[in-house]
């Protein structure tokens, strides 16, 4: 094979490598750009201007939520890439039981679901609709004045992963948490949610919210065959 021929071979595989190298990136470049991407959650591929729509009212809830329960806002709570999703968690020196972390945890879960299924502007954005209690991810934590878990008369942590709630009390002798109660959100639903109705008849303008109020006896009652503490 003469030189000319070798050239123009090298030429031509340099190009085709070149082509390659170029698609390649280009590929790699259209994955990466989110205004070509639409992530599956619970809102669609989002402009600038929508995102921080997003995270304004993800702030107003944070806020709202520590004025209302007295929490103190700890992570998350802001756009996760594309999407929306509560992701959060709160802090507390308030000393709960399983019946009032449960009451705070309802109240700060069903607030959050009926703001975001009832804002227009979000439900256009929304990947569906409406969105569930599966989808939150929240929890709180309680310390005391000086920052370290309550014992374990009162609960040290209450989460909300994927429609269970889960209950935590902390032993400071053995050093560990463990579990006081584990439930389906919608079983904690079932327990709050008659209270609050039944309050909520009987309210007058100068008492505070309802779910902020403590449970009757009787709800006491019901619940302690679900509570191990």
């Amino acid at each position: 094979m003469n030189t000319l021929s070798l050239k123009i071979r090298s030429f031509l595989t340099a190009a085709l490598i070149c082509a390659i190298i170029i698609a390649g990136a280009c590929v790699i470049s259209f994955k990466l750009n989110p205004k070509n991407q639409v992530q599956k959650g619970l809102v669609k591929t989002v402009t600038s201007v929508e995102a921080k729509y997003i995270q304004d009212f993800s702030k107003k809830y944070i806020k709202d939520m520590e004025e209302q329960y007295g929490l103190t806002y700890y992570r998350g709570g802001h756009l996760l890439g594309n999407t929306a999703r509560l992701d959060i968690t709160f802090s507390s020196h308030k000393k709960l039981d399983v019946i009032n972390a449960r009451e705070t945890l309802v109240g700060c879960s069903e607030e959050y679901l009926q703001r975001v299924n009832n804002d227009e502007k979000l439900r256009v954005l929304l990947d569906h609709h409406p969105i569930k209690n599966t989808e939150l991810d929240l929890g709180i934590i309680f310390l005391d004045k000086n920052d370290q878990w309550f014992d374990r008369a009162y609960i040290a942590n209450v989460s909300l992963i994927q429609g269970i709630a889960r209950y935590k009390a902390y032993d400071r002798k053995q050093d560990r948490f463990r579990d006081s109660l584990v439930e389906t959100y919608q079983n904690a639903l079932d327990f709050v949610q008659p209270q609050y109705n039944n309050m909520a008849e009987s309210k007058h303008p100068e008492e505070s919210s309802p779910l902020e109020k403590h449970y009757t006896t009787s709800s006491h009652e019901a619940s302690k065959k679900d509570i191990d503490l």
